[in-house]
């Protein structure tokens, strides 16, 4: 009887990693400036075409006078095909330095662009390029 109950708990455990496993965010690009450290992620790994899902963002300070950034804008465009983002993603301050965008959706597979800035401060932005296939 015991070995059965353990087994169950076995078994239930592998799944509970396994999901974990399966929904963590994937690194899509790192960014270090003078003053910040700067990670993307998506969720989920491949970024898919036509479909909604949500990418987040770390910042962490490479020294203490950083400034923390407490708020961060998006513009996304095709550059080849000149046209900006097909939806307006909201982005969230989920905690100090970590923010997550929902509502990203890329219509055209090709190379995209996402320019984040920071604190509203036109000279510190961050530029991914990437390219999204079907």
């Amino acid at each position: 009887m015991m070995k059965k109950y353990f087994l169950i708990l076995l078994v239930i455990s592998v799944c509970i990693i396994s999901a974990e496993t399966l929904c963590a965010p994937y690194l899509q690009g790192h960014y270090t400036t003078d003053q910040h450290s700067i990670k993307l992620y998506t969720q989920p790994e491949n970024i898919p075409l036509n479909e909604f899902h949500t990418w987040f963002i770390t910042i962490k300070n490479n020294n203490k006078n950083s400034p923390n950034i407490l708020s961060i804008s998006l513009d996304g465009k095709m550059p080849k095909h000149m046209h900006g983002l097909p939806t307006n993603p909201e982005i969230k301050n989920t905690i100090e330095g970590e923010f997550e965008i929902k509502g990203l959706k890329f219509q055209m597979a090709g190379e995209w662009m996402l320019i984040f800035t920071l604190n509203k401060d036109v000279e510190n932005t961050v530029t991914h390029t990437f390219t999204v296939t079907n």
